[in-house]
């Protein structure tokens, strides 16, 4: 892999000079040497012309594996969108960089819109393209004698067509919306500053990015910037809390962030999710719009942070020992399900020594305070955090949300709900998603159609059932929102077994079909797309409301092209459950949910018996609360203190039907 990169520095502007620009480049060329083949381009050399052929000469030179990188210091400049873009640009305004010749209007602006040309033509050829905009967009000049910003004033019209790319003469651009990724050192509508830092004139985004770059080596993008921000918070004086220059970057919620800077030319690796000291306190870059539940009843999400990441990108993860190989657990038959599996042994790849995602002493905790639609205000649990250091998380536990259920006006149904179902949360009719009717002796679970979902009870009885389906419905929806080990491993569906028959990957939903009385038989097989042995087990939850994960219980899972048989390579057969003759019409639903983890979970607590059986067992439920420290392999359910790694889920539903009806 080769890294080409184009770096530009501005600070003799004939309107507005800068100070710092020069520097910043000449700091990033240094970071960059020997890593990346270098352009440089400062002051009079930085023309419109020049930057245009740096991206068409230089980096254009950039195929697949490669990386081109461009990185501007300078003014940025905001115009009236030229009509035939209007459509492009909700903001009514077209962005520019500033090169050196295009200040006082000698020529125009390299305009966002050119940029996307010019990003489109790099990364056509197969190249991954990082763009780092230390600039703004907004009118600058002096702030508090010796601050400047990186902006000028506003144009009043747009740029005349002649005087842009002729790629932009004919048509709008129709760049794609997830081509490169960018750096910025503030967002659309905010100032990016440049100081006296460390004896010398520096940008603050330039300088933060590049000490966060010596830290972090070739950490993600998202955790760069959340480093970035931290240290850009931390600096008093305009660029720090409330100053309004916040870095960002783009693509917010494409996988594309979640690689090492610049493909790990510099070394290191990517996490999902970050822990930063922020104005408002720790705080944990996920949210609402994450999929978490807001804080209730005082509880929260729990995230488990791990070392600041090191130059290598290799955390320490305690003594690196592997538990061993496992054999496969029982999923006993159970009445009103059609997929029972026997027990067999079963042979997956164990972790080696020294695997990098073996299981670890406890990690450090902080729990969720508020949680806001893109971030968690937390606290630490026992330790102290290091402020404006960026600390790498997963999700260790989270509140699950409660079963909103009709109970009616009895309050000795409410008292028995109360005490058995603590998953569950009493609701007007309005606002419900179940109902209870009945007598104080014999209650009845209903979905809103008046669907009986199980047999009529006692309020005690009844209780557990709601507490038995809150927690079904709660595992079928269980994710961690943000995991960079999301799609690594594939649920394939095959024929025949053996290695021979990959078959075709399983994600969404799938339709099966009887042939005649004879139920539909796939064979299963997991395979890790990752270079690293993973932690694998797949529940099948039912639609009696039954989950098991005697499929395939728990495993190391080594990388491809290794397949990992489920059922120890027996077909699975998708029938109806037992006791339903298959008459044309009847169907039936699975929902396989297939869990990995870089360390050992014990599925047990995951077991459910059908939904009719729940009389039988003692309540197993999590109370609303799911603690992925409790579930090692070698504790029992409700310990607590295991270390938790990255972890991440995906669902296929399983729909088989008898044809006809």
């Amino acid at each position: 892999m080769t890294v080409h990169a184009l770096l530009v520095g501005i600070n003799a502007y004939p309107l507005g000079p800068l100070r710092g620009c020069v520097p910043d480049v000449r700091a990033a060329a240094e970071l960059l040497t020997p890593a990346a083949d270098l352009r440089v381009l400062l002051d009079a050399d930085a023309t419109r012309a020049a930057v245009v052929d740096g991206w068409r000469g230089h980096l254009g030179q950039a195929g697949p594996g490669d990386s081109a990188l461009f990185w501007f210091c300078g003014h940025g400049r905001a115009q009236r969108v030229h009509p035939m873009f209007a459509h492009l640009e909700p903001s009514g305004q077209s962005q520019g960089l500033v090169t050196v010749d295009s200040a006082d209007g000698t020529v125009a602006d390299l305009l966002d819109m050119e940029l996307s040309v010019l990003i489109g033509e790099v990364a056509a050829r197969g190249a991954h393209v990082v763009t780092v905009l230390d600039c703004c967009h907004s009118g600058g000049a002096t702030r508090d004698g010796s601050v400047l910003v990186r902006g000028l004033p506003r144009l009043a019209g747009p740029t005349p067509l002649d005087r842009l790319l002729p790629e932009l003469r004919g048509a709008a651009p129709v760049p794609g919306r997830e081509t490169h990724v960018r750096l910025a050192a503030c967002g659309e509508l905010q100032l990016a500053f440049e100081s006296e830092i460390d004896g010398g004139y520096r940008g603050r985004f330039s300088h933060a990015l590049l000490a966060g770059l010596r830290t972090l080596g070739g950490a993600s993008y998202r955790d760069l910037t959340a480093a970035v921000a931290s240290r850009i918070e931390q600096r008093p004086g305009p660029g720090s809390p409330g100053s309004g220059q916040t870095p960002s970057v783009y693509p917010p919620l494409s996988a594309l962030i979640e690689q090492p800077f610049l493909g790990g030319a510099l070394g290191g690796g990517a996490t999902p999710a970050t822990l930063r000291y922020g104005p408002d306190g720790w705080q944990v870059d996920l949210g609402l719009c994450h999929g978490l539940a807001e804080v209730a009843g005082g509880r929260g999400a729990v995230f488990e942070a791990g070392p600041p990441a090191r130059g290598d990108g290799m955390a320490p993860r305690g003594d690196g020992m592997a538990p061993p190989s496992r054999g496969r657990g029982t999923a006993p038959a159970s009445q009103g399900d059609g997929m029972a599996p026997a027990p067999q042994e079963h042979g997956t790849a164990p972790a080696p020594q020294g695997h990098p995602m073996a299981p670890a002493s406890p990690g450090r905790l902080v729990r969720a305070l508020v949680t806001e639609p893109d971030r968690s205000l937390v606290e630490p649990v026992g330790w102290a955090p290091e402020v404006g250091t960026p600390y790498p998380v997963t999700l260790r536990g989270l509140p699950l949300p409660p079963l909103r259920v009709d109970l009616g006006p009895d309050p000795g149904l409410a008292e028995a709900v109360a005490r058995w179902a603590p998953s569950v949360r009493a609701v007007a009719a309005a606002g419900a998603e179940l109902r209870v009717s009945g007598t104080p002796h014999s209650y009845q679970m209903m979905d809103l159609e008046g669907f009986a979902l199980a047999a009529p009870g006692p309020a005690p009885h009844v209780a557990r059932q709601l507490e038995h389906y809150a927690w079904w419905r709660q595992l079928r929806g269980l994710r961690n929102p943000a995991s960079r080990l999301a799609g690594l491993v594939e649920l394939r569906a095959g024929t025949s077994p053996g290695p021979g028959a990959p078959g075709r990957v399983w994600d969404g939903s799938v339709r099966l079909s009887y042939r005649g009385a004879q139920p539909p038989t796939v064979f299963l097989s997991l395979v890790n797309r990752s270079d690293v042995p993973l932690w694998c087990v797949l529940l099948d939850l039912t639609d009696r409301y039954r989950s098991h994960a005697g499929l395939f219980p728990g495993a190391w899972v080594g990388p491809a092209p290794h397949r990992a048989a489920v059922l120890d390579g027996e077909a699975v057969a998708f029938s109806l459950p037992v006791g339903q003759a298959p008459l044309p019409g009847a169907t039936a639903t699975d929902w396989l949910k297939l869990i990995v983890s870089e360390t050992p979970l014990n599925p047990a607590p995951f077991a459910l018996p059908p939904l009719a059986e729940t009389s039988r067992f003692p309540a197993a439920t999590p109370g609303g609360f799911l603690d992925l420290g409790a579930l090692g392999p070698t504790r029992d359910a409700g310990a607590a203190g295991g270390r938790v790694g990255d972890w991440a889920t995906s669902t296929v539903r399983v729909v088989t039907t008898v044809p006809g009806g």
